[in-house]
């Protein structure tokens, strides 16, 4: 039984804006300027002859989008400065959900054997949607990051 969890992919999107300002309209268009994704995670489940789920390898993939502004070094000093703090405190948002995926994650192949294959997957999509609800409440309790600072601060 392995549950095989590699580091974050990180990725960026770019934003474009002469000005901070301008980029925080384009962000005010999207969701949400972060965002981690886990559901491409997979699992292989190996059977004895009785059918019991006998082991478990698990692949947790998980994957990060935060925003790149490009003209970011053209900008001011203070609107440069402001940029970077928001983006620090994102990508500490973000990790808090990275961590909800370790706690999810970290162990569920040991709640999947001795089970037949339905309950085994019936257990994957259980804890899935746990995490996923802890995801929410997350959100939810920091305002998607806006009281640990993901928000700007036009200087």
């Amino acid at each position: 039984m392995t549950v095989t969890m590699g580091p974050a992919a990180w990725s960026s999107y770019n934003v474009n804006g002469q000005t901070l300002e301008d980029v925080v309209a384009a962000l005010e268009g999207s969701d949400e300027a972060g965002s981690t994704d886990w559901h491409g995670s997979t699992y292989t489940s190996h059977h004895g002859d009785d059918g019991q789920v006998t082991s478990v390898d698990v692949q947790v993939h998980i994957t990060v989008s935060m925003p790149h502004w490009v003209e970011r070094d053209q900008a001011p000093h203070a609107e440069q400065a402001e940029w970077d703090r928001f983006l620090a405190a994102l990508h500490a948002h973000e990790q808090g959900h990275i961590d909800l995926v370790h706690t999810y994650l970290q162990h569920i192949d040991g709640h999947m054997v001795q089970l037949d294959e339905a309950a085994a997957a019936q257990v994957w999509a259980d804890t899935f949607g746990n995490l996923q609800a802890a995801s929410d409440q997350y959100d939810t309790a920091n305002g998607h990051g806006t009281t640990a600072g993901t928000t700007i601060t036009l200087p």
